[in-house]
């Protein structure tokens, strides 16, 4: 299982309900991706959101789809990007490290 965390800072002047609104749309179309189990946003007191997504592998959310950048672009439009995390479960990491032949 892997996560993936976006923190989006409102920008200045940026309306926090269109904010949480292209978040919404953000996460519905994350969770549209094939492989994504769930994807969900939360407020990080008082001006930045987190977007949390769970899938089987990161892939799942590094794709070429039209619906995926416009939202992608809607949200960061009203949000700055401010960090992105990847976590894996320790079965994802093993296989990851086994994978690069250590």
């Amino acid at each position: 299982m892997q996560y993936g965390l976006w923190h989006v800072e409102r920008r200045d002047g940026a309306n926090r309900d269109d904010l949480a609104n292209a978040a919404l749309a953000f996460c519905r179309t994350v969770r549209a991706l094939d492989g994504v189990d769930d994807c969900r946003y939360y407020w990080k007191p008082y001006d930045t959101i987190v977007v949390m997504a769970e899938a089987e592998s990161a892939t799942a959310w590094n794709v070429a789809s039209g619906d995926f950048a416009q939202a992608a672009f809607d949200l960061f439009d009203l949000g700055r990007a401010v960090g992105y995390e990847e976590w894996l479960d320790a079965r994802s990491g093993q296989e990851t490290y086994i994978a690069a032949g250590r």
